[in-house]
């Protein structure tokens, strides 16, 4: 491990992220549909028009909405319903969560199970945003945006290195430490520092950037 150290892990987070030359950007129709929500004059109608365009997109936009509200809510068959029953900025933020999926469908299941990974996230998203509305000096949605996206360096580290990548995961499975205590040791930085930088180059926030980059 101490000569795998010195030929990959000298990067930096910084470095990491800039050397992967097909590093996932975050697809078109998330700018289009987002702006077109953004519109002050926009309808149900026109948002929904603009996602149906990507067949897939609705597909994954609507598996994800149930998969996180079905107990709840009830089955959510249509974009329109999605946002009649769950409101524009939980749509906007679930499709946020589909369009970083999206990005990186070409992660190996072998080193993780993506379902499992998008649906802690976006748990993770709705327990920070009711956490935060018990306080109004806070902005729920920005926390679930945070929540969302604070492990999405660990899919930039397994497209980067992705041998050094399984060993840390196993690593901490075997031995019960936290993983980014063992890409800590084994890397010189952790998932939180990479998801920072992967932010960083799709201009959020220095806000959002921060709170990702001290998750752990």
């Amino acid at each position: 491990m101490a000569a795998l150290r010195q030929e990959v892990f000298a990067l930096t987070p910084r470095e990491l992220v800039a050397q992967i030359g097909d590093l996932p950007s975050l697809p078109a129709i998330y700018f289009r549909v987002k702006s077109v929500i953004e519109r002050p004059n926009s309808s149900i109608r026109d948002i929904e028009r603009e996602i149906s365009y990507d067949a897939g997109l609705t597909s994954r936009l609507l598996c994800l909405a149930n998969s996180v509200y079905y107990s709840v809510r009830g089955r959510l068959d249509s974009i329109g319903q999605a946002f009649s029953l769950l409101g524009t900025e939980q749509v906007k933020h679930l499709l946020l969560a589909t369009s970083v999926a999206s990005a990186f469908r070409g992660i190996s299941p072998k080193l993780m199970d993506m379902r499992k990974f998008w649906l802690k996230n976006a748990y993770r998203a709705l327990i920070a945003r009711c956490l935060a509305s018990q306080d109004h000096r806070f902005d729920g949605e920005r926390f679930f945006v945070e929540g969302l996206l604070s492990d999405i360096g660990h899919l930039v580290i397994y497209l980067g290195m992705p041998q050094a990548a399984e060993k840390a995961l196993l690593h901490a499975r075997e031995t019960g430490v936290p993983l980014h205590r063992v890409e800590r040791g084994q890397f010189g930085f952790d998932y939180a520092e990479v998801s920072a930088e992967l932010l960083a180059t799709w201009n959020f926030s220095p806000a959002v950037e921060a709170a990702v980059r001290h998750h752990p």
